[in-house]
């Protein structure tokens, strides 16, 4: 089961696109967060600051049959840039940084879900199961027959 799934948000991120761009940024973010203090402590950097990232992400609204299904593709570099020497001034080169554990995994899982969580406030909505719609209430009064498929495909349903 992926995050998406689990927190019941498919129907409203296929809706609210400005919702479901911040939910991918606050994702990305917290893998560059990741990235960056996995480097300081691998490769002994001063500084978080110091460690360049890189990664872009893709937002898919269906799935293989066109039903609703919003999740995110993405590609991160499995290592950071960092100058030379520490000098600011001399050419950046790539460090590989070593597979993360199961650890830095579900940090990256339990942070987002927190940024999540403050990102559904900040729009009136709610992670409690009990008060997840599976379908905005302004679609379902605007466009009923579409507010009933997107309820069924964020459920799973045929």
């Amino acid at each position: 089961m992926d995050l998406l799934t689990a927190l019941g948000l498919r129907a409203l991120l296929g809706y609210d696109r400005k919702l479901c761009a911040e939910v991918v940024s606050a994702f990305m973010a917290e893998v560059d967060r990741s990235l960056r203090w996995r480097a300081k402590r691998q490769l002994g950097l001063a500084s978080v600051a110091d460690a360049h990232t890189g990664g872009v992400a893709a937002v898919q609204r269906t799935d293989s049959a066109l039903r609703l299904n919003v999740h995110f593709h993405s590609l991160v570099l499995d290592g950071v840039y960092v100058h030379e020497n520490d000098d600011p001034r001399s050419p950046l080169e790539f460090r590989e940084l070593d597979t993360p554990t199961r650890t830095d995994i579900a940090e990256v899982a339990a942070r987002t879900a927190a940024r999540v969580e403050k990102l559904l406030r900040a729009h009136g909505k709610s992670l409690d199961p009990e008060l997840v719609e599976d379908t905005p209430p302004e679609l379902a009064l605007d466009e009923p027959g579409l507010a009933a498929c997107y309820a069924a495909a964020a459920q799973g349903l045929p």
